[in-house]
Formats: C-alpha cells, sequence, structure tokens
C-alpha cells in the first residue's frame, strides 16, 4: 500500500507483504498476463467500467457513483485483489476555508473509526493527500476515503421509485436504523445528517448509515450540547435547530422519525418542523391528533403513529430516546429476518433500477415535494407514433379512478388522448426519440399551440407536434431544422403542475427596501421558485418551496467550502411595475461565500431572473461600482447586460 494511506485494522508485516507480492508475480505470469494488466483491460461485458489508466495508489478508478457540493465518489477496484470498494475524493480547499475543512474531514475519519457496527459504513482506509487524475490530465489535490462497497444503492431510490414499503420491511429496516443509531451516540458521536440519502444497503440489502461529514465527535461530556446550527437537511431537522437553540444527540431521533414517516406513508411529513409550516404547526403546538387529521389516508398503524409523535415531538427534553424507543410497542411487533428480507428488496430493487433508468433526471427535479408531487413529468408523442394496446392500456390504468389526493403517473400521451388539470407548464422541450439533445420550445408551446387549452386546462393529443412544427417561429429557426427532418421520431417532454395550489406573491412592505441583490422578473411565482429549485439542485444542493407564501429555502455548498450556505428566496408582486420583485436573503453560512454562491446560482436562473419590463428601470455607474465590489466582475458583467436589455 501506498505509504500515505492509513490503513484501518492491524497491518501486515514486511515478510508477508513480500511473500503475498511473490505470490502474486507468480500467478501472473502462470496467467500469461499480470494482475495489474488483468484489471486495466477487463471488458465492459464482464460488468466493469474501468479506466485503463487512471489510477490512485492501488485502486483503479471505476464509474461515478455519485456527487455532492464538493465532492464525488467513485467505484475502485484493488489491483492487487480486485477488492471492489468506494472511493470518497473531496478537493482540497484553499485559503480561509481550508481549516474548516479539514475539521469537517477529521470529523468524518474520526467518527467512522470509533463506530464499529454492522449497521454503520465501513472505512477502510484514507489518504490526505492523494491526488485525483481527470480526464484530461489534469491533477485535483485531494483528500480520499476508502470505503467499503454498497451496490444496493441508496434507500432513498427505492422509496422514490416504488413509494411507500410494507409494514413489515419499514419495521426491519427501521430496527437496523435504531441499532445503527445506538451504536452511533454510545459511541460519543451525533450524526446530524439522517435522511434516506444517507442510508445504504449493501449487496444483501441491509441498512448501513453513511455520510459523518456533519457528525459531532464528543470529546468531553460538556460537548453534549451543540450548538452548530448550520447542519442537517430541511425536512429532516429539529425544531430546536431551527431556532438556534442548544440540542442534544436527540436531534437524530426526530430525523429517524422523519425517515419512518416517510418508510411507511411514502412522502415526507412536513416541509420543516417549525410553528410556521402549516404541516409540522399542529405538532408544535401539542396537537397531535391533528397533526395525524391532515395526513389521513397515509396509512401509517396506529402504533406507529404513536412512536412517530413521540419522536417528532417540538420539544427535544420530552422526546422519546432510543432506549424507550426498542420498548415501544409498533417496534417489537413481526420483523423480516435477514434472508426475506433480501429476498423482498431484491424485487423492489430490481423495479427501482428499470425505473430510474428511465429518466434519471425525475429523481432531481421531483425529490422536494411534500405529500404528492407538485410537477408531473410526460412525453407527448407524434401523431405518427406507432403504439400496442397492451402498452396503452397500461398508461391509461395509471389515471384511472385516481382519487382526489392521488397522484396521477401517467407519462406518455398518444393522439387521440387528452391530458387533464395542465395548471402550469413549466417546461416543454422538443425531442427526438433516443436521443439526449433537446430544443427549449416552452414559450412557443404555451403561447401559440392550439392544442394547450390554458382555460380547460388541458392538451388535446392529435398533431401537437406537427403543429409546433409548422409554427412559424420554428420554421424560421434553423436549429430546427434536424427536428423537422425526423418528425416521426419526436416527441414533446413536458414538466407542469396539476395541483391547483395557489401561489400568489404579496406586495413588498413598506419596511423592506429593495437592495443590489434583489432581481426584478416578469415571469409567474410558481415557475421562477420551481426553475430556481431545479437550478440548485443542479448545484449539488436542496430546495425545498412553500407556494403558499411565494417562498423557498436552499442549502448549498461548493467544493471550496464545506459549512453550506442557507438562503431563502422570498417574491413579491409589483403591481405598479406590473412585474415581480425576487429577493435571496442569507439565512446562515459564511457572508463571503453567500455572495460567492449567490453570484453563481444567479448566473444560472438568468433564464427566468433577467425578464424585465424594457424601458422601466435604470442601473446606474454607482450601482454597478458598488455590486462589483459586493460581488466582483460577474456580477457586474449581469448588471450590464440587464441594463442592455431595458
Amino acid at each position: 500500500m501506498d505509504t500515505a494511506y492509513q490503513q484501518q485494522g492491524a497491518p501486515q508485516s514486511r515478510g508477508h507483504r513480500a511473500h503475498k507480492a511473490k505470490q502474486s508475480k507468480h500467478r501472473g505470469h502462470k496467467n500469461g498476463q499480470g494482475q495489474e494488466q488483468l484489471h486495466q483491460h477487463r471488458s465492459k461485458k464482464a460488468g466493469r467500467m474501468v479506466s485503463k489508466n487512471r489510477r490512485v495508489g492501488r485502486w483503479f478508478l471505476g464509474e461515478t457513483l455519485g456527487k455532492g457540493g464538493y465532492s464525488w465518489v467513485k467505484k475502485g477496484y484493488d489491483r492487487k485483489d480486485g477488492r471492489v470498494v468506494a472511493l470518497k475524493f473531496t478537493s482540497k480547499a484553499k485559503g480561509d476555508w481550508s481549516a474548516s475543512q479539514s475539521k469537517q474531514i477529521q470529523n468524518e475519519i474520526e467518527a467512522l473509526r470509533q463506530i464499529k457496527d454492522k449497521h454503520v459504513l465501513q472505512l477502510l482506509a484514507y489518504n490526505l493527500n492523494a491526488k485525483y487524475p481527470q480526464k484530461d490530465g489534469l491533477i485535483i489535490p485531494s483528500v480520499l476515503l476508502v470505503l467499503e462497497y454498497l451496490p444496493g444503492g441508496e434507500l432513498f431510490d427505492i422509496l422514490y421509485y416504488t413509494s411507500a414499503l410494507s409494514e413489515k420491511i419499514a419495521r426491519s429496516y427501521f430496527k437496523q436504523l435504531m441499532d445503527g443509531m445506538q451504536a452511533c451516540h454510545e459511541a460519543g458521536i451525533c450524526h446530524r445528517d439522517i435522511k434516506p440519502q444517507n442510508l445504504l444497503l449493501d449487496a444483501n440489502f441491509q441498512l448501513k448509515i453513511a455520510d459523518f461529514g456533519l457528525a459531532k465527535v464528543f470529546e468531553k461530556d460538556e460537548d453534549a450540547l451543540m450548538r452548530t446550527f448550520y447542519v442537517g437537511t430541511r425536512g429532516y431537522q429539529s425544531p430546536e435547530i431551527l431556532k438556534k437553540k442548544e440540542y442534544t444527540a436527540s436531534c437524530d431521533v426526530f430525523s429517524c422519525g422523519v425517515v419512518l414517516f416517510i418508510l411507511l406513508a411514502g412522502y415526507p411529513p412536513f416541509e420543516a418542523a417549525t410553528p410556521k409550516c402549516r404541516w409540522y404547526a399542529p405538532l408544535a403546538n401539542g396537537n397531535a391528533r391533528e397533526f395525524w387529521k391532515q395526513h389521513r389516508g397515509c396509512g401509517i398503524p396506529g402504533p406507529a403513529k404513536d412512536l412517530i409523535t413521540r419522536m417528532l415531538w417540538y420539544d427535544f427534553n420530552k422526546r422519546i430516546p432510543i432506549a424507550r424507543i426498542k420498548k415501544h410497542k409498533w417496534y417489537n411487533a413481526e420483523a423480516l429476518n435477514a434472508k426475506d428480507l433480501a429476498a423482498e428488496l431484491r424485487k423492489l430493487h430490481r423495479l427501482m433500477e428499470i425505473k430510474r433508468r428511465e429518466d434519471a433526471e425525475k429523481q432531481k427535479q421531483l425529490q422536494d415535494s411534500i405529500k404528492r408531487d407538485l410537477i408531473r413529468f410526460i412525453k407527448v408523442w407524434n401523431c405518427h407514433k406507432k403504439v400496442s394496446v397492451q402498452e396503452r392500456q397500461v398508461q391509461e390504468d395509471m389515471e384511472r379512478d385516481l382519487k382526489d389526493d392521488d397522484a396521477n403517473r401517467r407519462e406518455e400521451y398518444w393522439q387521440g388522448d387528452t391530458v387533464r388539470n395542465v395548471v402550469d407548464v413549466y417546461e416543454a422541450y422538443l425531442r427526438i426519440d433516443g436521443e439526449t439533445e433537446k430544443m427549449d420550445i416552452l414559450s412557443i408551446f404555451c403561447e401559440e399551440s392550439t392544442s394547450y387549452n390554458r382555460d380547460a386546462k388541458t392538451i388535446k393529443v392529435g398533431r401537437t407536434v406537427g403543429q409546433v412544427l409548422e409554427l412559424e417561429a420554428v420554421r424560421n429557426n434553423e436549429h430546427f431544422a434536424q427536428y423537422a427532418e425526423r418528425e416521426d421520431e419526436l416527441y414533446l417532454e413536458l414538466w407542469f403542475s396539476d395541483e391547483a395550489v395557489k401561489c400568489v406573491a404579496p406586495q413588498l412592505s413598506p419596511d423592506e427596501a429593495v437592495t443590489l441583490k434583489d432581481v426584478w422578473t416578469t415571469f409567474p411565482p410558481r415557475y421562477v421558485l420551481q426553475y430556481i429549485q431545479k437550478r440548485v439542485i443542479e448545484l449539488g444542493g436542496t430546495g425545498s418551496i412553500d407556494l403558499r407564501s411565494a417562498t423557498m429555502g436552499a442549502h448549498l455548498a461548493t467544493h471550496n467550502f464545506p459549512a453550506p450556505v442557507t438562503i431563502q428566496v422570498r417574491i413579491f408582486e409589483d403591481t405598479e411595475r406590473e412585474c415581480f420583485l425576487v429577493k435571496f436573503e442569507r439565512l446562515g453560512g459564511d457572508t463571503l461565500h453567500f455572495g460567492r454562491v449567490l453570484r453563481q446560482l444567479v448566473r444560472k436562473c438568468g433564464h427566468c431572473l433577467t425578464g424585465v419590463p424594457k424601458a422601466q428601470f435604470e442601473c446606474s455607474d454607482a450601482d454597478r461600482l458598488e455590486a462589483e465590489k459586493l460581488f466582483g466582475d460577474g456580477h457586474g458583467h449581469q448588471q450590464q447586460q440587464l441594463q442592455a436589455q431595458q
């Protein structure tokens, strides 16, 4: 092993390593090729996607398993024994952020070293001075954690693509989660970011708690009260963290309560654990009956409701501890053994893989809904598309006999069909079947398509695709030529809301001023919030929307600053100017980093944030200079573009 690596477990003696090396060399000659060549040139048919030349230390780099704001995980293959591992790289920060990043990585390493439990991800080795080779030959100074490979993926994927779990499966995983959490707390570790995305499954579909980047390692008793408030994910954060009050390890119990609700119901219980959130407000006021009344029809049995209520309690001093959770009636009911659990999950995992391959982008778009998806994704095929009777029947059955609160899961429509409840169209693309390239036709479709009836909220599918191609704005655009030549292979990709949730932006109150960070727009608030949310997710963050108050909360981190910035987006209506004002405000995180993140976010959202009415606003030289001082050249350049459009 590279001398730079620290390995978990007892090291081998020098003589033993030399003996193993000779054995490996002998086997290589016997087989007619070296072990290194074997791993470099293994074919893709054998299931390995290994780069021929790229490796770090003893591991060849395989496919990407996941990405975050400043970290990425690659599949790795040990060139000596062929063992498969997960390689987590974190690019090294520079300047003022390096100390903060170093502390976070040290916490993760220390936490994983201290916890020894079958339901916690295992750390195999680490290198604080790794060199990650990019495909273009450039080297990224990184920190590398070598972790056990968990082919089952995230529990989140199972939940997202297959909805709620059966009670026995949910109980089985919840018991594994509690065993893992108890091991963490007994080792003096508070995770602080429990969510389905951080619960992974091994080859036998056993649960493993992962991602200890925001964990707290208790070095002494005084550490039991924590005061770091940027941790966690909105929707899973406990009330005391959101209130910025001292908190204890019971914040993990709260997050596990949210996870249990999702396991049984298939959707999150609330947006945020604050009295302002109408979904959580009853619990904040001690009214559990009203809370469950809001979720009538969720399918959660009575004993489980009692346990979840105790775990989600507003006052953390009265929240049920893990020891008492394990004595609860629902917890001790029948669960599945390891063999039966693997058999059940193998079916769900296979179904999840099929659905995820159909549209990988869908997971990003819809991961922040409350009770049901706010956005639907559909394909509207051209009139020449042939479809079997069976395939059409399957799609039609998805929207037959839907109740008021049921989500419509139908995704494909053909000639003669009618798409109903099209409340708002957010995105519209013209696509060629089987190809990734797409053409944005949102404004063309919404304003000129005769198939879309805004008043009736319907799309009557006939020559819908052909009519789009015949529009003057399309015929006179050379970029659409390739689509016109392949009309029989075309379909429309539409993203729209089918839930009539009003999104009425209030007027700006007299005590609030317009600042240089605020942006004017003519797009409706609902579209702006959904568009910003999509860009936030693309940047590796999370975003939760409250349509009823025209606001959104977002958490963003970048590769050179591990602590996330918490941004609130609020939209106000200006009736006099007939447009809207979008305000970006920092709720948490470093001020300097907030400016840099905001600049990148505004650039990403330029499509919906630069629709300023012509000749209504002016940007003086003084305004532009002040903006450049605050945010750098990028923001000043945007102000110049804004002025040029007016």
